[in-house]
């Protein structure tokens, strides 16, 4: 009964083993009066509250509920039971001896906890974690990544029997397995300065705002955890805006506000216009009112038709001074990146001597957290991409200018895990699958990189990139990642040249990967087709195809697929020099020297449009 305690639902494990009316019924379990002062009380999930009034009901009516123990007596439940005792003077005290594990023991001792209605959102939120790991490190093939079968070594079946811990639980507890998910990433991604400031607030009960914070750097979160724990915010955003503030003024710089020459980052402005045209959700509500245009108020009619007309003209007034002398990058065998650098360099930049003062010794460089939304400000800007990337973690490289002290950001790393469950084990195992993270993108300002002289007398250039990323592949060490991966882009006419000078392992080209072009001459990748076999816009689910059903809806609409080109693929490792060792010696793929620069025709002032044959031509030349 006891051996499968730890996936026993939360419910079962209270009625079956912590039962507060009456004695177990299994003979394993037996009823012992035991010393007080032989019990061990390990760390505690809850701290120990009032018992007063627990003791003066001990002292009229007796226990009523006696407390559970371990065989070597480690207390599973009933601390305030037990400290009630002490306080009366007992020297004895009912118990239940249970014969279990250690590590059952701390989860019968959650799942008492979780089963009671006062802890807070927050509280419940850490139970779930700890579990989590107790559960995960039980059961390891459970764990993400983890080898739950396949149609070889039992298919569906195998799998059912082999689910995830959110998985678990919520089939044990009658919640949904996202929101059990959401729960231990609270848990997970706050700090427990964060945690310990938030106590008690109303934003411990609040997961809308738990989630805001957990996409927070640690320095923020415990920055606006403080100003709700001495009452200067209520709301998360005006929290955000006063800490950003402070952290400006204590720079000795001015803020948006009292800068008159502050000016919005056009490209995080572009990104937000694009996304307000691109919704879908304005062309669903489109539809749905001509398809009823009986029962349409007249008013409205003519309002709406006024609307789209003055739209649609602005519309066209815009785009035309968006395309007047628009030229795409031309490809060339010179990095897409250094391109950009050379570009930028000759657009006016807000402090460029002093930046350049600052970053012309790394003595004056440290890296930190810093928010996805401060990232995509440098990445858009000197990336020159669509988007951010879809990353978790986001690390700055600030400059502080030695007489002045002001703190400049010139450069940007961004991680995620975006490479998936099978190349995290295709790296170094299955053992080392959940500590893989993907460097998804990266981008450094110009003038980061004045020239440097090294002793032996060469003048080099380029060191921030190769400095900042093996920097914030440290801080993302601390967050429990050893094993870093990095793709560079051969259509780009990028070889990995940051990954080499920062050290990193060739491992090879990537597959080349499915693409489509959109009717618009929008590029995606093939594998957003499968987010698009699902809608449920309003909450409800208004159809469900299978991948191949959508693939062909979109061939009929216009789009066009086709294979890319593969990716140069890099691994670094960070840690101690043991853990390195151990790293090294799993990597599944084969280390190979650094690929060289290929070369494609120059093209000068006009737009090249080769096709993914000829690309791969190009590239493939020396």
């Amino acid at each position: 009964m006891c051996a499968g305690i730890s996936s026993m639902p939360i419910s079962t494990v209270r009625e079956t083993m912590l039962a507060r009316s009456q004695p177990p019924t299994s003979t394993e379990f037996r009823l012992r009066n035991v010393s007080v002062n032989s019990i061990r009380i390990g760390r505690r999930l809850r701290p120990l509250g009032d018992i007063s009034s627990l003791v003066e009901s001990i002292r009229e009516v007796g226990l009523l509920s006696p407390i559970s123990v371990t065989r070597d007596k480690c207390l599973i439940s009933g601390l305030h039971r037990l400290e009630a005792f002490r306080a009366l003077g007992r020297k004895y005290i009912p118990a239940f001896i249970v014969p279990i594990s250690p590590q059952e023991a701390k989860i019968a001792e959650i799942d008492e906890n979780l089963a009671r209605n006062d802890l807070s959102l927050l509280e419940r939120a850490e139970h779930l974690y700890r579990r989590k790991q107790i559960y995960e490190g039980m059961h390891p093939e459970r764990r993400h990544g983890g080898n739950r079968g396949n149609q070889y070594t039992g298919g569906k079946k195998c799998q059912d029997a082999n689910l995830q811990f959110c998985q678990t639980v919520a089939a044990a507890s009658g919640r949904s397995a996202t929101s059990v998910h959401r729960l231990v990433r609270i848990a997970k991604l706050l700090t427990a300065e964060t945690k310990q400031l938030l106590r008690g607030s109303e934003w411990a009960n609040n997961q809308q705002t738990l989630m805001k914070l957990c996409k927070l750097t640690p320095e923020m979160q415990e920055g606006v955890a403080a100003k709700v724990a001495k009452g200067e915010s209520k709301e998360i955003a005006d929290a955000i805006a006063k800490v950003k503030r402070d952290r400006l003024r204590a720079s000795g710089c001015a803020t948006p506000e009292e800068d008159a020459n502050y000016i919005i980052d056009v490209n995080v402005l572009a990104v937000e216009l694009l996304r307000q045209i691109q919704s879908s959700e304005r062309e669903e509500k489109l539809k749905q009112i001509t398809e009823s245009l009986n029962y349409l108020n007249p008013t409205l009619r003519k309002q709406l038709v006024s609307a789209l007309r003055h739209t649609a003209a602005s519309a066209t007034k815009f785009e035309r001074q968006l395309s007047k002398d628009f030229r795409e990058s031309p490809t060339s065998s010179k990095a897409f990146q250094r391109k950009i650098r050379e570009r930028m360099a000759l657009m006016p930049e807000p402090d460029e001597e002093l930046k350049r003062e600052a970053a012309s010794s790394f003595a004056n460089a440290h890296v930190r957290e810093i928010t996805k939304e401060e990232a995509a400000a440098i990445i858009l800007r000197f990336e020159w991409l669509a988007n951010a990337g879809t990353g978790e973690f986001a690390v700055g490289l600030f400059f502080t200018h030695p007489k002045t002290g002001q703190e400049f950001l010139g450069g940007v790393a961004v991680f995620g895990r975006t490479a998936g469950s099978n190349a995290a084990r295709a790296v170094c195992g299955e053992e080392h699958a959940d500590k893989v993270l993907t460097l998804v993108r990266g981008a450094c300002a110009h003038w980061t990189d004045p020239p440097r002289t090294s002793s032996d007398g060469r003048t080099h250039s380029g060191g921030a990139a190769s400095y900042l990323i093996n920097r914030a592949c440290e801080l993302m060490f601390k967050r429990g990642f050893t094993t870093f991966l990095l793709y560079s882009d051969i259509e780009a006419g990028e070889i990995g040249t940051v990954a080499q000078a920062a050290g990193w392992i060739y491992t090879g080209t990537t597959n080349a990967t499915e693409k489509f072009r959109t009717p618009s001459g929008e590029v995606k990748d093939a594998r957003l087709v499968s987010a698009y076999t699902r809608d449920r816009t309003g909450g409800k689910l208004r159809y469900k195809r299978t991948r191949s059903q959508q693939k062909q809806i979109l061939l009929e609409e216009g789009c066009e697929f086709f294979r890319g080109l593969p990716k140069h693929r890099y691994v670094h490792f960070a840690g101690t020099r043991r853990e390195k060792r151990i790293l090294r010696n799993a990597l599944k793929w084969e280390a190979l020297p650094y690929p060289k620069r290929k070369s494609l025709p120059e093209y000068s002032g006009q737009t090249l449009d080769l096709d993914p044959a000829e690309k791969a031509l190009a590239a493939s030349t020396s």
